[in-house]
């Protein structure tokens, strides 16, 4: 891409990002799911936005956790979306799902 006007730096304050969670287990739930084509357009997914419930630096951080369950290339990677999906299910004790929304704002543990 090639801008019309040069973009100067230090113009503008640089965004901050956040440091990703320790490698632990949290007390989550999901806040919002989402199906989403991929990029490629060949198959979709479903995200999951888990959100840290524990108090302390990570209290309201959303980890989207995304499961490949439409790809036309790969049978092996929707086996195992369903398999996470199956895992998430029974953390939540929602186990016969039509809307992805049934698994929303059911406290649980993850390891993230």
């Amino acid at each position: 891409m090639q801008f019309q006007t040069a973009f100067d730096a230090r113009q503008v304050e640089p965004a901050s990002f956040a440091p990703p969670p320790l490698l632990a287990d949290y007390h989550v739930r999901i806040s919002n799911s989402e199906g989403k084509p991929t990029t490629d357009q060949t198959g979709g997914y479903l995200q999951l936005d888990h959100e840290i419930l524990d108090p302390g630096p990570y209290l309201n951080r959303i980890i989207p956790y995304r499961l490949n369950l439409f790809n036309s290339k790969s049978q092996q990677t929707v086996e195992i979306a369903y398999r996470q999906l199956s895992a998430v299910c029974y953390v939540t004790g929602v186990f016969n799902i039509q809307d992805s929304r049934q698994l929303h704002n059911i406290p649980f543990i993850a390891t993230i």
